[in-house]
């Protein structure tokens, strides 16, 4: 049985995978503060996006996400690209768990 608080994040989840950014970016918005754990990899999947802004807004879902986000962080520490790593770090202080 589907409860109404559950389709609304099936549709973010889903929008996360749009084509067009902005959808994107709306759906990591809402998504961050809904607040569910459960959503942290896909969140963290858009940490690899091709258009900045997604990465960025991924990066502020992760921080609003809290301790949850802690292992999908840690993970982006290992990135190849500094860029990644270095937002990375800057997540984990924000979060004040480096």
């Amino acid at each position: 049985m589907e409860t109404t608080a559950m389709k609304p994040i099936e549709d973010y989840l889903t929008q996360l995978q749009d084509e067009d950014y902005t959808v994107r970016l709306s759906a990591l918005e809402s998504l961050s503060n809904i607040g569910d754990p459960a959503t942290v990899p896909a969140i963290a999947r858009l940490l690899f996006d091709i258009h900045f802004l997604v990465v960025e807004g991924a990066f502020e879902a992760l921080v609003k996400m809290g301790e949850s986000a802690l292992p999908a962080l840690h993970k982006a520490l290992e990135d190849p690209a500094w860029e990644v790593r270095s937002r990375a770090v800057e997540a984990l202080k924000e979060i004040g768990k480096p």
